[in-house]
């Protein structure tokens, strides 16, 4: 986990394993936690768009609706509702060689697809990366990123 000292920024370095692992992937999965805020929806879907325009594919996948004062961001980039056994849905999953989840410090925060995770990082090569600003994250990812 990359987590700096109270009140320090991450260094450049520091951001490297993270840029590095979206460079190197194709197919970027990203996901934030359920009953999803400003925060969550808004950096995945600047990241989205960021990463498009580099030629990946990418798809933004949350286990809650999008609240209605931020609808407006899924005219920028689609963001699916994840449903349990839907076809799209585990595809999804199964295509992507990252999955990137925003705004999140434990698994548990989003929700449903949390099994999916596990199960798709056991048969595919799936890897997890985690960015996030809350105190004491879990280490349920491969590279944990968490600056306050």
């Amino acid at each position: 986990m990359i987590i700096p000292e109270h009140g320090r920024t991450l260094t450049p370095e520091e951001w490297k394993p993270v840029i590095d692992e979206m460079l190197a992937s194709d197919h970027i999965l990203f996901t934030t936690h359920e009953n999803s805020d400003g925060d969550g929806l808004g950096s995945q879907v600047a990241l989205a768009l960021a990463l498009k325009a580099l030629g990946k594919e990418v798809a933004i996948f949350n286990p809650t609706e999008v609240p209605p004062n931020y609808l407006f961001l899924k005219e920028l980039h689609d963001i699916k509702l994840f449903r349990d056994r839907d076809e799209e849905s585990m595809q999804e999953f199964f295509l992507a060689d990252l999955l990137v989840v925003l705004d999140a410090n434990l698994h548990d925060r989003i929700g449903k697809l949390w099994p999916h995770v596990e199960f798709a990082r056991e048969m595919s090569r799936l890897k997890v990366l985690c960015v996030d600003h809350h105190l004491e994250p879990e280490d349920f990812a491969d590279i944990t990123v968490c600056e306050t």
